[in-house]
């Protein structure tokens, strides 16, 4: 499968999501090298003449701006003791322009695992094997 690059690119991450027993299907933009840098950066921030870690924040943050959207369904919150779906697409019954928020606050778990999977390393690379011939042995 090629990868498809440019602007406007729509991909696609399902992970498995232990709350729900379930898997999430989330949909993100690709990111750029300039948001590469900028994330990197905002792993750390300087407090006098101390540096604090702030990954957490930094992958919730870079998560929900990466997010695009969701599968319908696979988020609910409860509104007044019922279970409500909501959902990203704003053609849909079910949008809500609050989707974002509502992940940042209650499940910044999911944006976190977005933003570790853009950002960080993600690269595998495959073993290596050495060709063992006479002249090696």
């Amino acid at each position: 499968m090629a990868r498809v690059i440019g602007e406007n690119i729509q991909n696609t991450l399902i992970i498995t999501d232990k709350k729900s027993v379930g898997t999430l299907t989330l949909y993100y933009g690709s990111e750029t090298a300039a948001e590469r840098i900028a994330f990197k950066s905002s792993l750390w921030e300087r407090e006098g003449d101390k540096i604090r870690s702030r990954r957490t924040e930094a992958l919730q943050e870079w998560g929900e701006k990466k997010i695009i959207g969701f599968k319908e369904g696979d988020f609910k919150y409860k509104i007044e003791g019922e279970l409500k779906i909501f959902s990203s697409d704003p053609d849909s019954k079910n949008y809500d322009p609050q989707w974002k928020p509502l992940l940042r606050k209650y499940a910044p778990d999911i944006l976190e695992a977005l933003a570790e999977h853009i950002f960080e390393e993600m690269i595998v690379v495959g073993r290596q094997e050495e060709i063992f011939t006479q002249k090696n042995s």
